[in-house]
């Protein structure tokens, strides 16, 4: 068992190697690119998990004018994580205080 952990990790590793970075490195660069400054300041976290990606907001408004631009988001994102990484939805998610 302990060996099937330790290939698992190690083949997670090369592949993250091979990629440069993980998926949600990537996508934090590329919604910083595609947001505002002051849009992107009140993402408080993201994360991908089967192909959905979710991002938390700290405030309603902020999260009402990013849901705005959410269809926009995802083409954009697609296109910059190729046919292997494709998101199909990004939640929205007010952060609890």
């Amino acid at each position: 068992m302990e060996h099937i952990a330790k290939t698992t990790q190690k083949l997670l590793k090369q592949w993250q190697d091979k990629r440069g970075t993980d998926t949600t490195g990537i996508i934090k660069k590329y919604l910083k690119a595609l947001l505002t400054r002051q849009e992107y300041r009140h993402i408080t976290n993201c994360f991908v998990r089967s192909y959905k990606l979710t991002l938390h907001i700290d405030s309603p408004t902020w999260l009402y004018m990013i849901n705005l631009k959410k269809n926009s988001l995802l083409n954009e994102l697609n296109q910059a994580l190729g046919p292997i990484d494709n998101i199909r939805e990004i939640f929205l998610q007010l952060e609890n205080r």
